[in-house]
């Protein structure tokens, strides 16, 4: 599927990057819902916190921007189960530490 992939606090530091991710997973969210034939598909984000490497990759000839590491992992893993779940945004227990006192929330799984 479709994957779009943000990062906060790389290259320039963010001082409220967990906050600033989920405030934008929500605004999507509601954007989504209030336009309902949003290409008639359902979307779902997935907030994780951590230190990834962030940079170019590639060749002269291809250079892509990724992001790499176990906290990228873990955005993917959280989509597939954000599906399975049929919620509409998850957060990773390190994200929901940062803003815990700002948003409201649930605990839908423990995975390991």
């Amino acid at each position: 599927g479709d994957r779009v992939v943000v990062s906060w606090n790389a290259a320039t530091s963010v001082g409220n990057h967990s906050e600033q991710a989920c405030n934008a997973a929500l605004t999507i969210r509601d954007t989504v819902t209030q336009n309902k034939d949003f290409l008639g598909r359902k979307l779902r984000s997935a907030v994780a916190t951590g230190e990834a490497h962030v940079g170019n990759i590639g060749s002269k000839a291809k250079l892509t921007f990724a992001v790499l590491g176990p906290v990228a992992a873990l955005a993917e893993a959280q989509c597939s189960l954000n599906a399975h779940l049929k919620t509409e945004v998850l957060v990773c227990n390190n994200t929901w530490k940062d803003v815990r006192e700002m948003f409201i929330g649930q605990l839908v799984a423990v995975v390991e």
